[in-house]
């Protein structure tokens, strides 16, 4: 993420912290990548220039790359993708004078993003197709030839670049490997080799399928979100079947077309869709996630490549049937557009992109596995953070468009605190420009309860076990059992946005209403 820090840095120099420069820089980029990506499969995948053009509006629209480009987070991964394409230009372009440049290229890659260096496998396995005729003759005649010797020096660049990197990789990471939770991925900590295996293989099909087919998308894969494979009756198996012969069908096609050269769009998209795609995959490492949009913005590159290349394909074949080919390209087109303004609309706000969970079906039962894990380990402040998102997505999922705050019990009294910090805050400020004031019995009540700030999450919890509220014909009472409250009356309670016309069940009752957490987390 270090060649990140520049581009930010600009941003903030020019535009300081408006949101909406951020974001057209990413579009900016995404958009560059489109170009990119277009010259790459004319120049380096030898298609016709029209469906070259297509690639790239197809790669353009794709709903997938929603997060990448919409979250700014994600810029890592389409600034990746500039240097990862400006690599494999240079490296397979027509001025080989430029081949050092794309090993430099390729560092930058990796530093934006560490699926970047895939660059390397996918330079060197797409050399070795273009020379494969040399190599042959050189190995079936025991000699030397020109070309093979120009191939080995470009292999034994290649191997010292990546030895380097991956030596200053392991070195910042202090020669350990990353940890991971349970919840974010379940399936590395199973205790059956075979329930790994079966799941990190279905994964890699959810995976691509989803690239062919972006129906179900979420910005949250965590745990239970996608079910173990626990055995081999699972139905889900078949997907992983159809996956896997379908890429051993490329694979072989690939192999077969090394002598005559014919399916070079076919080999480059098989390189695309699954070389970038392994360090993500779960099979050569373990990942702290089990499906991320963002990662596939590379790979993405593969399975555009290889739909028109299809396309082109049913062009040459059937030219009987070039109208209904150009209609399907419209379809084709036209929805992935919708789906990508639909996607984006999600990310507009907190709000909106909590509602889109409700496409995804597993969530349920990911927010209960979640619970009892997180409970199990101790962990009271994510615990505390997931049971009020979950209060959000609910209240979202009902139709209920306004702000929870105001009828949920637990939103409503967070909401107080934060009331209650903030009048603080400007008590203290009107303390320091007027010497008299009318508020001086709650002086020492409010610097209490400035003593932490209500609104971290950390502090919740206890703050929601020990509070109750009261609301009767007397002047409001709040009574706060933890240590940073004290009892104390308010005289006078003013207006607040908490407040509208309705009268809620809350302040209707007169009893006295527990807010604890730990009797709802009894009921998981």
């Amino acid at each position: 993420m270090c060649e990140n820090f520049p581009i930010y840095s600009i941003n903030y120099l020019m535009f300081g912290l408006e949101p909406l420069w951020f974001h057209m820089t990413n579009i900016l980029l995404h958009a560059f990548v489109c170009i990119l990506f277009s010259r790459v499969c004319f120049v380096v995948a030898h298609l016709e220039r029209n469906f070259a053009t297509m690639a790239g509006i197809l790669f353009a629209l794709h709903p997938i790359h929603t997060e990448a480009v919409t979250g700014i987070v994600g810029r890592a991964d389409v600034l990746a993708c500039v240097f990862f394409l400006l690599s494999l230009l240079t490296y397979h372009g027509k001025c080989e004078k430029y081949q050092n440049l794309s090993i430099i290229l390729g560092g930058l890659s990796m530093l934006a993003k560490e699926t970047g260096m895939t660059i390397f496998l996918v330079n060197l396995a797409y050399d070795t197709y273009k020379n494969w005729p040399s190599l042959k003759r050189s190995i079936t005649d025991v000699r030397w030839t020109e070309e093979s010797q120009q191939f080995a020096k470009r292999l034994l660049r290649i191997g010292i670049t990546v030895m380097i990197l991956l030596l200053l990789r392991i070195a910042l990471l202090q020669g350990t490997l990353p940890k991971f939770s349970l919840q974010d991925n379940p399936a590395a900590f199973h205790s059956s080799f075979r329930v790994r295996l079966l799941t990190f293989l279905y994964l890699a099909a959810f995976n691509w399928w989803i690239l062919l087919c972006p129906v179900t998308l979420s910005h949250d894969w965590q745990m239970g979100s996608i079910p173990l494979m626990l055995s081999l009756s699972d139905l889900r198996n078949m997907l992983t079947l159809i996956a896997f012969l379908a890429l051993i069908f490329l694979a072989c096609r690939g192999i077969m077309d090394l002598e005559s050269q014919r399916q070079t769009p076919l080999v480059l998209g098989f390189l695309l869709l699954t070389l970038p795609f392994l360090p993500a995959s779960n099979l050569v490492i373990t990942v702290g996630f089990v499906v991320a949009e963002r990662i596939l913005y590379i790979p993405s590159l593969g399975s555009t490549l290889l739909v028109v290349y299809g396309v082109q394909l049913l062009w040459q074949i059937l030219p009987r049937c070039r109208k209904i080919i150009i209609g399907m390209c419209i379809i084709l087109t036209l929805s992935g557009s919708a789906k990508t303004i639909m996607r984006n609309q999600d990310w507009l706000s907190r709000e909106s992109l909590l509602r889109a969970l409700r496409l995804n079906q597993y969530h349920q039962m990911s927010f209960l596995g979640a619970c009892h894990t997180l409970r199990r380990l101790g962990q009271q402040i994510r615990l505390q953070q997931l049971v009020f998102r979950w209060h959000i997505i609910m209240y979202l999922s009902k139709g209920v468009h306004s702000s929870p705050h105001h009828t949920d019990l637990y939103l409503r009294d967070w909401q107080i605190k934060m009331e209650l910090r903030n009048r603080a805050k400007l008590y203290d400020s009107s303390l320091r420009t007027s010497t008299t004031t009318t508020c001086t019995p709650l002086h020492a009540t409010i610097e209490g309860g400035k003593q932490f700030n209500c609104s971290r999450s950390e502090r919740l919890l206890p703050i929601l076990r020990d509070t109750r509220i009261t609301v009767s014909s007397e002047p409001s009472v709040v009574n706060a059992g933890n240590s940073c409250y004290r009892y104390w009356r308010i005289r006078k309670w003013p207006k607040s946005k908490h407040k509208n016309g309705k009268t809620s069940q809350l302040e209707t009752s007169e009893s006295v209403v527990p807010l604890l957490i730990s009797t709802f987390l009894d009921k998981l």
